[in-house]
């Protein structure tokens, strides 16, 4: 999908676009579902759950000790599944603060690349990424992420002064605008994701690098430095896709920049970097695996 912008020509409305606003703000509020509480939870889109009539079934007992574990090394970062009583804890101000109309707001934590240890470079380019603008767009930022931030904030302010009657109404722009201030996070730095879900998405780390669940728990050394990619065949052992060479398959190799697979490692060693918790045994990662199916 693409839309038309207009840049260049101030003669024709800087800023004049084909970009469906309105349409726009309708699939983000269904997404999003109403506003989350204790009774309802989460109204909005939901991770999918472990197909267990085409998958091996969930080994219950074991996911139960998981989710023991998953409470004492996991929750403090990646937190309660969105699913639990727990998660709603709006006192929790960690967790939780409200927009500009009061409503409960999730707050997902940057974590410093100098802690969690992964590969710098995706931040690190974005940062230093600048953009030369025409003078007319009135636009003094030259930092890729806060020039945008300013385009996207004028090609709404547009379309909201160029709608035809009746005029949107100061409470329909601020729910447009997620009753937020428009604001960029230039940090080096990566969001914390929930783990709803996260069975479905291999391979891991925020490039990729690391191909199943398995591997992530376990000593960082012994993670694969290539594989493939592009099998769809599932391996619901160790959470991820085969990694086995396949005609027109693409070849991760972690030794690229960009591509590292170190990082949110377990070790018990307290001064390795990008240390996020101890050494997991086995048996440990097993109950842990057998639990991330559940969320």
């Amino acid at each position: 999908m693409s839309a038309e912008l207009n840049l260049i020509d101030p003669s024709k409305g800087l800023y004049k676009s084909s970009v469906q606003v309105k349409t726009l703000d309708k699939m983000e509020s269904m997404i999003k579902g109403d506003p989350p509480s204790a009774e309802k939870g989460f109204s909005g889109l939901k991770s999918p759950k472990w197909p267990g009539t085409i998958l091996p079934p969930i080994d219950e007992p074991r996911a139960a000790q998981g989710a023991e574990l998953y409470k004492a090394i996991c929750q403090d970062c990646h937190r309660p599944p969105v699913t639990s009583k727990e998660f709603f804890d709006f006192n929790n101000k960690k967790w939780w603060t409200t927009n500009e109309a009061g409503q409960p707001i999730v707050v997902v934590e940057n974590i410093p690349i100098s802690h969690v240890g992964t590969d710098p470079a995706q931040a690190t380019d974005m940062i230093n990424r600048t953009v030369e603008l025409p003078s007319n767009l009135g636009i003094k930022a030259y930092a890729f992420a806060d020039a945008l931030k300013d385009v996207v904030e004028n090609t709404v302010n547009f379309w909201i002064k160029e709608q035809e009657p009746p005029p949107l109404s100061d409470k329909e722009k601020a729910n447009i605008n997620g009753n937020m201030p428009n604001k960029i996070q230039g940090e080096l730095a990566y969001k914390i994701r929930s783990l709803n879900g996260v069975w479905a998405t291999p391979p891991y780390l925020h490039n990729g690098s690391v191909l199943n669940i398995e591997a992530l728990l376990g000593a960082a050394e012994n993670r694969p430095k290539t594989f493939y990619l592009g099998n769809r065949e599932y391996d619901p052992v160790n959470l991820g896709y085969s990694i086995e060479p396949l005609t027109n398959g693409f070849e991760f190799d972690t030794s690229l920049r960009g591509n590292s697979n170190r990082g949110h490692e377990f070790t018990n060693d307290e001064k390795a970097y990008g240390r996020v918790g101890r050494a997991l045994a086995p048996d440990e990662r097993r109950a842990l695996i057998e639990y991330l199916k559940t969320l």
